[in-house]
């Protein structure tokens, strides 16, 4: 509102300018209108300053609306946060948070030094921290890293377990997918190679109607088995063909075409035609 009224302000300098010239006034009336662009101009300039200095913000898509994330620096802590409604810091203590990462580290790679943060903790109903990684594959790699330790998830046969997604290019679409399914999966877990409904997390034009969870590596956190799982979306015949015995046929085709690791909204499938 205050870079509109400065432009409004130096648009009415340049006219009363203008006025003064053509009508011959008095030379010190030029005065008037140049303080006017002037000041329109510097605080159009100091308005601007200040939009570019806020933190950048990746709001999930609407077809996801229960959480909220936000990038922030990796080190802030849900002490540092505040939250809506007096939410409590979750279970998950900096300290298992720090050992997941580091585990995740050694996987993945370094992570950003920014991540996204759900503005609602795990243990109120919200999504999970997403770290990012950009060293792994030719991509992004999203990865949550609050869920071992935390003493809210229900473990499968490989224990406690994150979530990753990868895309080829950076997306507002995959750290709400992990995020939301973090809290989803937390007291009914996906098995290895199980598969869930897709339709509530993917873009309404995607191809894709279900999620593949593929374990990707397992190791120890506190010397407590853990694992992360690989989330791809996978289109309906693809879905149709893992219900019926066929997943490694399915996961093969896709690593040939290329797909794996990525999750891709809008793609033809690769068991067209066979």
């Amino acid at each position: 509102m205050l870079g509109i009224l400065a432009l409004i302000v130096a648009i009415l300098g340049v006219g009363w300018i203008g006025v003064v010239l053509f009508k011959e006034m008095p030379r010190w009336q030029l005065g008037v209108g140049a303080l006017m662009v002037a000041v329109g101009v510097i605080v159009m300039a100091d308005t601007a300053r200040r939009e570019a200095s806020k933190p950048s913000v990746r709001p999930l898509p609407k077809v996801i609306p229960r959480v909220a994330v936000e990038m922030m620096p990796a080190d802030r802590t849900y002490a540092e946060i505040e939250f809506e409604d007096d939410d409590e810091e979750p279970k998950a203590s900096d300290e298992w948070k720090q050992a997941t990462t580091e585990a995740l580290t050694k996987i993945l790679g370094e992570p950003d030094d920014r991540m996204f943060m759900s503005m609602h903790p795990l243990a109120k109903g919200g999504g999970s921290h997403v770290l990012v990684f950009r060293n792994h594959i030719k991509g992004v790699v999203y990865a949550t890293h609050e869920l071992i330790g935390s003493g809210l998830q229900v473990r499968n046969a490989l224990g406690n377990y994150e979530l990753m997604i990868c895309h080829r290019a950076e997306s507002s679409w995959g750290p709400g997918i992990v995020s939301i399914l973090a809290q989803e999966l937390l007291e009914s877990p996906v098995k290895p190679w199980g598969m869930k409904n897709a339709a509530r997390h993917v873009p309404s034009n995607s191809t894709l109607t279900s999620f593949l969870f593929i374990p990707y590596a397992e190791f120890a956190v506190r010397d407590r088995p853990g694992a992360v799982l690989l989330v791809v979306g996978v289109t309906e015949d693809e879905m149709e063909a893992c219900i019926a015995g066929r997943t490694e046929e399915v996961v093969k085709r896709l690593g040939e075409a290329g797909v794996l690791p990525y999750t891709d909204f809008n793609r033809e499938s690769v068991l067209k035609g066979s």
